[in-house]
């Protein structure tokens, strides 16, 4: 097992290649062609000072580790966080195409669902030790749409499907859960209703709020 976060204490005076002389100690699976490669992609030199360099680059330098430790279990604690956008789209392709070929466990935090949502196969949504979703990802986002009219329309929507409301005066916008017939989504245009898909984030907010 490996963990890894966005900023590692132990590391703050060493160089790049004497932390991973450490953790090719550490870890026997460790891949320093990898590791090298991975150096590339991010734009780092080995012989650069841990805590002389950038945020976005320690938290390279922690993604790097992780990946290459070849451990059967990854954990990324908000590994995101000092990473740009660039480096974090860097930082999920990197993930997905370890995950097709290794088929290793990545357990990563994240505040990011709406970023990071292309990562899920599978969706647990809790809230205070009570599960509340425990669903395959596409089939759970097949239940959950977003409506926006008329205050009045969205007033009267069947409560049992509704999870949340946002009321702006004379137009509103809600988001549901349940099993979608046509028609229903047909009679629901009818009355002036625009129908769209929500995303992941809006209904782990719209649940748990």
């Amino acid at each position: 097992m490996c963990f890894m976060a966005d900023w590692v204490s132990g590391f703050a005076g060493l160089r790049i290649r004497e932390i991973f002389r450490r953790a090719k100690v550490a870890y026997p699976t460790w891949n320093q062609g990898y590791a090298e490669r991975l150096m590339e992609v991010f734009e780092l030199n080995e012989r650069q000072i841990y805590g002389n360099i950038s945020k976005g680059q320690m938290t390279a330098v922690g993604v790097i580790v992780g990946m290459a430790s070849g451990c059967e279990i990854v954990l990324f604690d908000e590994i995101y966080s000092g990473l740009d956008a660039v480096a974090r789209e860097q930082f999920y392709k990197i993930l997905l195409d370890d995950y097709e070929k290794s088929q290793r466990t990545f357990v990563v935090s994240s505040h990011l669902i709406e970023e990071m949502d292309r990562l899920f196969t599978d969706v647990i949504i809790m809230k205070k030790g009570k599960i509340l979703v425990n669903e395959e990802f596409d089939n759970l986002m097949e239940h959950v749409i977003c409506v926006k009219g008329r205050t009045e329309v969205i007033e009267a929507l069947d409560e049992r499907n509704v999870l949340s409301k946002e009321n702006t005066g004379v137009w509103s916008r809600a988001v549901l859960y349940g099993q979608w017939r046509q028609q229903e989504l047909e009679k629901m245009q009818q009355q002036g209703l625009e129908i769209g898909k929500a995303s992941l984030q809006e209904l782990f907010v719209a649940m748990v709020s």
